[in-house]
This record gives structure tokens, sequence and C-alpha cells, in this order.
């Protein structure tokens, strides 16, 4: 149960992209929405330390991208079921 919440929490070390989080039987959609935005969050910070020339890549900004497509279609797909 451990690797569970740590997927959720800690994301890039579990998932090769932020798409496969999508294909995880194994959470809950909720739960999916809060990896993404770890995901994202920990970009941020690294663009953030970027900015501050302690190094980060380009990619990132399109991971974050990718991560808000994704994000915007699971709470689209949890408001449907409202």
């Amino acid at each position: 149960m451990l690797e569970h919440g740590e997927r959720i929490a800690n994301p890039p070390r579990y998932y090769c992209q932020p798409s496969s989080i999508l294909a995880d039987g194994e959470l809950t959609v909720e739960e999916q929405i809060i990896a993404l935005k770890n995901w994202r969050d920990d970009i941020n910070l690294r663009l953030i330390a970027a900015e501050e020339n302690m190094g980060s890549g380009t990619s990132d900004v399109t991971l974050v991208s990718e991560i808000d497509n994704l994000l915007c279609f699971l709470e689209s797909t949890e408001t449907d079921k409202i």
C-alpha cells in the first residue's frame, strides 16, 4: 500500500510520462488528478530553479502543457459524473 501512496506523491519515479498515470487502473480519477498536480508542482519548482540559473530543460515546459491537458480531461470527466 505504501507504493500506491508513493505513486501519487512522487509520480515521476513510477511513470515514464504523465499519460501513463491515466493508464494505471489501480488509481481512482481523483488520485490521478492529485498525482498529475504533484508532478506539475515538481516541474514548476524546477522551472523556478532554472530561472535562477540552477539548470532545467525545455522539456519541462512541454510536460507542464501535457499535464494541464490531462488534468482538463480528467476534471471534465469528473464534472460529467455530477
